[in-house]
């Protein structure tokens, strides 16, 4: 299934969440450093899960989270609750959400990185940050608080690329083939690349600085072509297993049409799917090793009453011997006694050799 959102499927996806201008938002949730859900009533309730540097997207539940929540959410509700949603848009064309929210008082944004390690930032509406989930420090930017925050950006946009800016991106190209030029230089991704070269009919292996003026042609009409294409979510399968979501049908791979008409209902259905599968498979994990756990504690009480239930019979033995012969042992603790003051141990070894004499602990072991 669908481990991580491309900047191109980002694209689909937030031209289709217009309907959520306006929603409130009633609570937030955070789990870890691993998830942050919102929780916004626009006409209904809706959640927007964001999976930290991997996914983004509009679920049906808002899945399980801790009772008590951590401080990065107390932050958040502290600022953002009932505050209203006035846009959500990508910026350039990277993996990064920006949700502006008002409230009677303040303008904010929330951004989302998407790019790995993946971060949620809660800036001032001059972008400002005023707190990060994580604190970071890169070769040109900084994440903390009470610093303007400033994205990531590619020399090259590819939803304002020009045919001159495309020349310019083959000719300054440091990659060696174009699919991989395709898929960094211009953040379309493997999977996308490959399709853009399909469609223009060039091999995606050759070096950028092999095309012909024809194919550079084709080449941006095929990426315009990408550009314009509007959204028919599909399926990528494998052994009837669903693979991918997609927000477009591909050339360059078999890919069956979703039962949805937009991207956001395809992935808010499939993906809150797996995520509920995933956990409840992790509450039976947990589940089992709490029963295993409590076995183990059961066998381990079960194994103490066993020794207990034996030492018990063995004193009882030892009790019942010591009463039966109570009058002989009397006799022979006083002739012990008496042979000790006498003569010290050696007396006693003397006269009963058989017995076992610990001389440490004054301790003589008698068979009955």
């Amino acid at each position: 299934m669908k481990q991580d959102i491309t900047a191109y499927e980002l694209y689909h996806l937030l031209r289709e969440l217009d309907f959520l201008k306006g929603g409130k938002i009633e609570q937030i949730y955070q789990e870890g450093k691993e998830r942050i859900t919102l929780v916004i009533h626009a006409q209904e309730k809706r959640f927007i899960h964001v999976f930290v540097g991997k996914l983004f997207f509009l679920g049906l539940h808002k899945g399980e989270n801790p009772e008590r929540p951590p401080g990065f959410c107390s932050y958040l509700r502290k600022y953002l609750k009932n505050a209203r949603i006035q846009n959500i848009s990508q910026r350039g064309f990277e993996r990064i959400i920006d949700i502006e929210l008002s409230t009677k008082e303040k303008t904010y944004h929330l951004i989302v990185e998407l790019i790995p390690p993946g971060n949620v930032i809660l800036c001032d509406e001059d972008y400002v940050i005023l707190s990060p989930l994580t604190t970071a420090n890169y070769a040109d930017r900084v994440i903390r608080a009470r610093v303007p925050y400033e994205h990531p950006q590619k020399e090259f946009n590819f939803l304002t690329l020009e045919e001159e800016q495309l020349n310019a991106l083959i000719t300054s190209t440091t990659c060696d083939t174009l699919v991989t030029s395709l898929a960094i230089d211009l953040g379309l991704g493997g999977l996308y690349a490959e399709e853009v070269c399909v469609r223009a009919k060039i091999d995606k292996d050759t070096k950028p600085s092999e095309l012909t003026e024809d194919q550079k042609e084709m080449l941006f009409a095929a990426l315009q072509l990408l550009r314009s294409q509007k959204t028919q979510p599909h399926l990528i399968k494998k052994s009837e297993r669903i693979v991918n979501i997609i927000p477009i049908k591909l050339e360059s791979k078999e890919c069956e049409e979703a039962q949805w008409n937009t991207y956001w209902e395809t992935l808010a259905h499939l993906l809150t799917q797996k995520k509920h599968e995933e956990v409840l498979k992790h509450v039976e994990k947990k589940a089992n090793t709490k029963t295993r756990q409590l076995e183990e504690r059961i066998k381990k009480q079960e194994q103490i009453i066993k020794g207990l239930q034996q030492s018990e019979e063995e004193n009882q033995k030892i009790g019942e011997a010591i009463y039966e012969n109570y009058a002989q042992l009397d006799e022979l603790l006083k002739e012990l006694n008496a042979l000790r003051e006498k003569g010290g141990w050696k007396a006693i070894k003397e006269k009963y050799p058989n017995l076992v004499v610990n001389e440490k602990t004054g301790e003589v072991t008698v068979d009955l």
